[in-house]
């Protein structure tokens, strides 16, 4: 094998070794923070300002993309940034939600009725007089 064709598989492979695994937002895995005051960089571990917040033991975050030393993960809160992996374990599966249950209706056996309640309401006076209205006023101009 030629020199330079030895140095193209070595590269090929070391690239191929770092990449990471990238999750739709959607389908993100949960991970859990496993060490206390973990620092949380909004642009990378190498930015020249202090971290942007520090999570705490079992805060959850979302694993957007997985790459070597550092993960791109987004808080509850919206925002993204990277977490060291050393720091981060897959979070349990919450348990399933059970569907509730409809409460039972009373029945009554068939055939049977409400009873009918029969009340007798006072006819209206179609003939009274209106009562007295306050007067509008005209606008003043």
């Amino acid at each position: 094998m030629i020199p330079w064709q030895a140095m193209v598989l070595v590269a090929t492979t070391l690239v191929a070794g770092c990449a990471g695994e990238t999750f739709a937002p959607d389908a993100a895995p949960f991970y859990r923070v496993t060490e206390a005051n973990t620092p949380f960089y909004r642009f990378g571990p190498q930015q020249t300002n202090a971290p942007e917040a520090r999570l705490q033991i079992g805060e959850e975050v979302r694993m957007l993309r997985r790459e070597f030393g550092y993960s791109f993960v987004q808080l509850p809160q919206g925002m993204t940034g990277y977490v060291a992996n050393d720091s981060l374990e897959p979070a349990p599966t919450p348990p399933p939600t059970p569907e509730p249950t409809p409460k039972p209706r009373k029945s009554r056996p068939r055939g049977t009725t409400m009873p009918v309640i029969d009340v007798a309401l006072p006819e209206p006076d179609l003939e009274a007089p209106l009562p007295d209205l306050p007067a509008l006023e005209e606008p003043a101009n």
